[in-house]
């Protein structure tokens, strides 16, 4: 199991997320917080707001991240879906014209 040790940085729906074995991976959440906001008793609806998005934390004894309205997810979801910063560095990069990227951990 992939466990997390801390999240980096916070963008709407876009975690930079340290994972125990010491990879850094972004992870996109906005395509899961979509599909599973779709109903008005759905909790996800709440990350739409990124006020609320931003607050995630990292529960220490399950080692993965959570919200305070009892959302979390497991800690191999978040490092399968994730892309390794070098490799996020590169693709946009590219975008950029190989310009420096603003914010983005290296």
């Amino acid at each position: 199991m992939n466990f997390v040790k801390r999240v980096l940085k916070v963008e709407p729906y876009q975690l930079t997320i340290e994972f125990k074995n010491g990879e850094i991976k972004v992870v996109d959440l906005e395509d899961k917080i979509r599909a599973k906001s779709t109903t008005p008793a759905s909790k996800y609806r709440a990350l739409l707001d990124f006020d609320y998005f931003k607050k995630v934390k990292v529960q220490e004894e399950w080692e993965t991240i959570y919200w305070d309205n009892g959302l979390d997810f497991c800690p191999d979801v978040l490092y399968q879906m994730g892309i390794p910063v070098e490799r996020q560095s590169s693709m946009e990069a590219k975008k950029m014209g190989n310009r420096p990227i603003p914010g983005l951990l290296r």
